[in-house]
C-alpha cells in the first residue's frame, strides 16, 4: 500500500505592517524627497560651476551665470553645444527684469545661430537698456537668416550711434544685398568709425553697386580709406580694379601698399596684370624701402572669387 503523502504545513501569513510602520516609511520618504528637492535648489549656491556646466535646466544655468561674470564664459561655451531646443528658455531670459540676464540671453541666442532666435532678438532691439539693444543687434548678425535683415535696417535710423554701428556690422556679416544703399549713405557720416564700419560691411556684401560710393573714400584722411581699399578688392570689377590701380600709382606709400594687397583678391586680365607689375617695379625702383610689393601677383586663376551676397528674397 502506498503511504499517504505527508501534509505540507501551511505557511504562516506575513504580519501586516503596523500603522506605526507605515507612518515611519512615509515620513522617511517625505524627508528624502524634501532633501533631494532642497539639495537641487541649493545647488546654485553650493555648486554654481556644476549648475552652469551640467544642469539640464537652461534657465537655472542662465540665472547662475548672469549673477556672476566669472561663470559666463563657461555658460557661453556650453551654449555652443546646445541645439535650438534651448532657445525658448533663452528668449524668456530676454524678458527678465535682470539686465545681466537679458544681456547674457541675447549673447547666447546669437551663438546658437538658429533662426528661431530672430523674433526674440528683434524684440530685444526695443529693450529699455542700451547695452541689451546693442547685443541683440550683434547677435542678429550671427544668425544666417534673412529675417534678421529688416529689424537691423530699422536700427540704422536709431539715435544710438553704437546701435547703428552694431547693425551696420551685422548687415555686413549677413551679406544683406538689400542694405547696400543704406550702408552707402554712412560712407559720408561725420564719425570716422561709422565710415569705416560701413566700408567694411559693403566689402563683406560684395555688391558692385557700392563701388561708386567707395571710391571717393580712398581719399579719406582716416582709417576709412584702408577699409574702402580692402572693400574694393573684395567686390572686384572693372571700376574697382581701376580705382585700386590708381591708388597703387598714387603718392601715398601706405595706401599704395594696401592697394597692392587688395588687388590680390581681384581677377585681373593679362593686360591689367602686366600693368600692375610694371607699376610695382617702378615704385620699388623709386623707393627702396618698399618691400611688401616684391612678390608678383599670382595668376588670376589662383585667386578666390570675390564674395557674392545672397539672392534677394
Amino acid at each position: 500500500m502506498n503511504r499517504p503523502a505527508a501534509a505540507v504545513p501551511a505557511s504562516k501569513p506575513l504580519p501586516a505592517a503596523s500603522r506605526l510602520d507605515r507612518i515611519l516609511v512615509a515620513t522617511v520618504a517625505s524627508i528624502l524627497a524634501v532633501a533631494l528637492i532642497g539639495g537641487w535648489f541649493a545647488l546654485p549656491a553650493c555648486a554654481p560651476t556644476f549648475v552652469v556646466e551640467r544642469s539640464p535646466f537652461v534657465s537655472q544655468a542662465l540665472t547662475v551665470a548672469a549673477a556672476n561674470e566669472q561663470f559666463q564664459p563657461l555658460f557661453l561655451k556650453r551654449v555652443r553645444t546646445w541645439d535650438a531646443a534651448a532657445n525658448p528658455a533663452l528668449v524668456d531670459g530676454l524678458g527678465s527684469r535682470n539686465v545681466s540676464k537679458r544681456l547674457l540671453s541675447a549673447r547666447a541666442l546669437g551663438l546658437s545661430g538658429d533662426g528661431t532666435a530672430v523674433a526674440g532678438l528683434a524684440a530685444g532691439l526695443h529693450d529699455a537698456d542700451a547695452a541689451v539693444r546693442r547685443e541683440c543687434a550683434r547677435s542678429l548678425g550671427q544668425i544666417p537668416d534673412q529675417a534678421a535683415v529688416v529689424p537691423l535696417l530699422h536700427c540704422l535710423a536709431d539715435q544710438d550711434e553704437a546701435l547703428r554701428s552694431a547693425a551696420i556690422t551685422s548687415l555686413g556679416r549677413l551679406r544683406a544685398v538689400d542694405a547696400v544703399d543704406q550702408l552707402a549713405y554712412f560712407l559720408k557720416d561725420q564719425d570716422p568709425s561709422m565710415r569705416y564700419a560701413a566700408a567694411e560691411a559693403l566689402g563683406a556684401i560684395g555688391d558692385e553697386r557700392a563701388v561708386d560710393a567707395l571710391i571717393p573714400l580712398i581719399k579719406d584722411p582716416g582709417s576709412a580709406a584702408s577699409a574702402a581699399i580692402n572693400a574694393l578688392g573684395s567686390i572686384d570689377g572693372e571700376k574697382a580694379v581701376a580705382a585700386l590701380i590708381g591708388c597703387l600709382e598714387g603718392k601715398d606709400r601706405d595706401l599704395a601698399l594696401l592697394a597692392r594687397k587688395s588687388l590680390e583678391k581681384c581677377r585681373l586680365s593679362p593686360p591689367q596684370l602686366n600693368h600692375v607689375d610694371s607699376v610695382v617695379q617702378r615704385r620699388m625702383a623709386e623707393d627702396h624701402e618698399i618691400q611688401d610689393m616684391r612678390d608678383p601677383l599670382p595668376p588670376s586663376d589662383d585667386r578666390r572669387a570675390p564674395p557674392q551676397g545672397p539672392q534677394r528674397p
